[in-house]
């Protein structure tokens, strides 16, 4: 299986929600029920087959340089 069927498939049984499909860079942006652990999740979708890497959400901001 090529392309992100099976993370589609791991996310539908793990009960995430697709927020986002980065078609260009490969990548899906999910959301985990509140009720379970982000480094579970982490864990978990790292062990899908074709997942190159598993990252929390964060905020950067860009500032000026001085």
């Amino acid at each position: 299986m090529v392309g992100k069927e099976r993370l589609l498939e791991a996310m539908e049984a793990y009960d995430a929600k697709l927020l986002f499909d980065y078609e260009n860079l490969h990548g899906l942006a999910i959301q985990i029920s509140t009720a379970k652990s982000i480094e579970k999740a982490i864990a978990h979708f790292k062990k899908v087959q074709g997942v190159v890497s598993v990252s929390q959400d964060e905020l950067m901001q860009i500032t000026k340089p001085e």
